[in-house]
């Protein structure tokens, strides 16, 4: 996926492994390119939260996922 603008643009990947019939794994790329000063001043914010917020995010995904399955079944 990938969203464009003239300041930077950021690109993340998605990569899905079946390990066997129960368990998959995934793995989650990003990468900012960014275009010129407005760019990188916004990144210096967001950059340093970004590798805070993320990994903590993504700790949680795999609860919020079970949860959100079992709040959509009949």
């Amino acid at each position: 996926m990938q969203d464009d603008d003239k300041h930077l643009v950021v690109q993340l990947s998605v990569l899905k492994q079946s390990h066997d019939d129960a368990h998959d794994k995934l793995t989650l790329s990003t990468v900012v390119h960014i275009h010129n000063t407005l760019g990188r001043v916004y990144m210096a914010f967001v950059g340093p939260a970004h590798k805070i917020i993320a990994p903590a995010v993504l700790r949680r995904a795999p609860q919020a996922v079970a949860t959100s399955l079992r709040q959509s079944r009949p």
